[in-house]
């Protein structure tokens, strides 16, 4: 009687472990992408060049001529200190064909610093079932508001979702 009480409370604890330490572990798919580009900001508020370039695809910026100078060209163009964010647009993109399976974010957002305000434009691919270096972001667009005509609209770069990062691109219709 004793081995089956102990046998039961073993399960029971496990049980309870189990519950409370995996509602710690689930997060929606909102607070992970919050938390994905606000890790980003925080990457360009600290000028931490090696975390901006490992969030991006290896194999999407891999044939980018000096990516590492337009890391450089970001951090001058990006100035002040984080303040806030505002989600515009949030879309997801999927793709499942036969072997592989892809997803991507398609966000744009309004950021506001210290010293600016920023229209940014991500699409990231956070699934790449058959390449692990397509995971990260494809592309990232940056514009400052006060060059941005359509203020009524949600940036989104020059909409070629070029690889890399893009500084101050429009569509043609929005210039």
């Amino acid at each position: 009687m004793k081995k089956i009480l102990i046998v039961f409370k073993t399960i029971l604890m496990l049980i309870i472990m189990f519950f409370v330490t995996s509602c710690t572990f689930l997060k929606s798919n909102d607070e992970i992408t919050d938390e994905k580009v606000q890790s980003f900001i925080s990457f360009l508020d600290k000028n931490d060049k090696n975390k901006i370039y490992n969030t991006f695809a290896k194999s999407k910026i891999c044939d980018i001529d000096d990516f590492a100078k337009t890391i450089d060209l970001l951090l001058e163009y990006y100035e002040g200190t984080y303040q806030s964010k505002e989600l515009n647009t949030k879309g997801e993109e999927s793709d499942k064909n036969g072997d592989y399976k892809a997803k991507w974010l398609v966000l744009s957002y309004h950021v506001l610093t210290s010293t600016n305000e920023y229209r940014i434009f991500f699409y990231w691919c956070t699934e790449y079932s058959i390449d692990e270096n397509s995971i990260g972001i494809w592309s990232f667009y940056i514009i400052k508001e006060e060059d941005y005509p359509t203020k009524e609209k949600s940036y989104g770069g020059d909409g070629l979702r070029t690889f890399g990062i893009n500084i101050g691109k429009l569509k043609n219709e929005d210039k």
